[in-house]
């Protein structure tokens, strides 16, 4: 999309009254363009999927979309994904989730938001009540940030899914994820692939999900993007890890459709103490 064509654009969306679904992934945007687009969201009463993902936001135009999403009433989902904000286009997007109440999916991934872009972002997620799904994958968040966003999810009852792959979670994060899982009972997909954690980690993710009947989805392993980054928790740990998600995900299947579940109606002999006593990892988690 060339200059003149984002001024088109923005110009049709402050004059639209019909779309809904726009997507300019990989068209080329520059700041300047996505903080014109951003302007004519203010005024756009239909659109609810914005797709800006892969072009040069940069922390200007990240700044610009945060300031229309504080007044935007209508934008449900939004990617800005690969678009270089760095920590101040994370800090003013974190800022803008303290006022909005109608996002309920935002991609960031691959923005390098870092320390300070995710605690701002953890500040948010104490208080934001809409958003249900949050991508930080390649945000080069080292522990601490991670630490945060661990604890705001604590008390957060609202998020469903969170990608956080190639980050630093490293052991230290991984503990605060399993005591996040003992308190939170909404989060049901996590994904910490590439995070740097060790068997220690592992045991301590494992620690969290044994009280957790919620969470029904956990990535700990899959390609490696970033070898350097490769967890290394045990293959019988990362099976444990899996077999708990597992259960969860048929106990809750099972909720659904109580009267045709072979799981409910014929559980395994392991399935009530594994979802209901968690001595039984006891062995292990000593």
């Amino acid at each position: 999309v060339s200059a003149a064509g984002a001024v088109a654009l923005a110009d049709a969306l402050r004059r639209n009254s019909s779309l809904r679904v726009l997507d300019l992934e990989s068209t080329r945007l520059s700041s300047r363009d996505v903080a014109l687009l951003a302007d004519a969201l203010r005024g756009s009463g239909t659109l609810q999927s914005l797709n800006l993902n892969n072009n040069d936001a940069r922390a200007e135009g990240a700044a610009a979309l945060a300031q229309a999403l504080a007044v935007n009433d209508v934008l449900t989902t939004g990617g800005l994904r690969g678009n270089s904000i760095t920590a101040a286009g994370g800090v003013a997007l974190a800022q803008a989730l303290l006022h909005n109440s109608r996002l309920i999916g935002l991609d960031l991934g691959d923005n390098t938001v870092g320390q300070e872009g995710a605690i701002y972002l953890s500040g948010a997620l104490r208080i934001n009540h809409s958003l249900l799904s949050l991508d930080l994958q390649g945000n080069l968040i080292p522990t601490q940030g991670v630490v945060a966003i661990a604890g705001a999810l604590a008390r957060n009852d609202t998020l469903r899914q969170l990608d956080m792959d190639s980050n630093f979670s490293r052991d230290r994060g991984a503990s605060e994820w399993g005591r996040m899982l003992q308190q939170n009972s909404h989060l049901t997909r996590l994904s910490l692939v590439n995070n740097r954690i060790s068997t220690d980690g592992g045991l301590a993710l494992l620690r969290g999900l044994a009280s957790n009947c919620t969470l029904r989805h956990l990535e700990v392993e899959g390609p490696a993007r970033v070898p350097s980054h490769a967890n290394t928790i045990s293959r019988h740990v990362r099976n444990l890890l899996q077999e708990k998600v597992t259960m969860n995900r048929r106990l809750w299947e099972g909720l659904q459709s109580p009267l045709t579940s072979p799981y409910l109606l014929n559980p395994p002999a392991t399935a009530v103490p594994m979802l209901l006593s968690p001595p039984f990892l006891a062995p292990l988690l000593d």
